[in-house]
C-alpha cells in the first residue's frame, strides 16, 4: 500500500514540475534513531523545480503514506505507531 500511493505521489511530482527523473524510497527494518529512513532524488533542468518537487514530495509522503513504526521501550513493550 505504501509503495502504490509512493507511486501516486511521483506521478503528481511529474504533472506539476519539469523533472528528468525522480526516486522515492522508504526503508524497512530496523531503523536506528537518528538514521535517514526516506529518500527523496529528484532531478531536472533547473534547480528550483527539482527542491521544489522534493519539498513536495516529503511533505505529502509524510501525510499520505500510510507507513508504521515500531517502537520498542526496554525488553518487552513494543508500540505500532502511524508516522503523521
Amino acid at each position: 500500500m505504501a509503495e502504490r500511493e509512493m507511486s501516486k505521489i511521483v506521478k503528481q511530482m511529474r504533472e506539476r514540475w519539469a523533472l528528468e527523473r525522480v526516486s522515492i524510497a522508504h526503508r524497512t527494518g530496523v531503523c536506528p534513531v537518528g538514521e535517514a529512513s526516506v529518500i527523496i532524488a529528484v532531478s531536472s533542468a533547473h534547480r528550483k523545480e527539482a527542491l521544489e518537487a522534493a519539498h513536495f514530495a516529503i511533505d505529502t509522503l509524510k501525510a499520505t503514506v500510510p507507513i508504521w513504526k515500531k517502537v520498542t521501550l526496554g525488553d518487552c513493550l513494543h508500540l505500532y505507531t502511524h508516522m503523521v
